[in-house]
């Protein structure tokens, strides 16, 4: 049991430290527009499985008070990683 509990705290540790990384340099734009893009949406991947592809929404204007604002027409845009080439799949709203 000792060993169990020394285990889990060694794996706590480590795991509050890679939390504390900075991935900042990693981070890159996905859309150079003025538009508000969004990613993903909650349990969603927005990858392709092979990693070749990147879906993400295209607002077609930004919304004042966020989500409290007025609804707002967007785009789902698929983006070739390699490309970088952006289309524009299917418009909502």
């Amino acid at each position: 049991m000792k060993k169990y509990l020394i285990t889990l705290i060694y794996c706590s540790y480590s795991f509050a430290v890679l939390a504390q990384l900075d991935l900042s340099k990693y981070v890159k734009p996905v859309y150079e527009g003025v538009e508000s893009t969004a990613l993903s949406i909650f349990d969603t991947n927005p990858e392709s499985p092979d990693g070749k592809y990147l879906a993400f929404l295209k607002y077609n204007k930004i919304v004042q008070g966020g989500h409290s604002g007025s609804p707002v027409g967007a785009y789902l845009m698929i983006k070739n990683r390699k490309t970088k080439e952006i289309k524009k799949s299917v418009q909502h709203g």
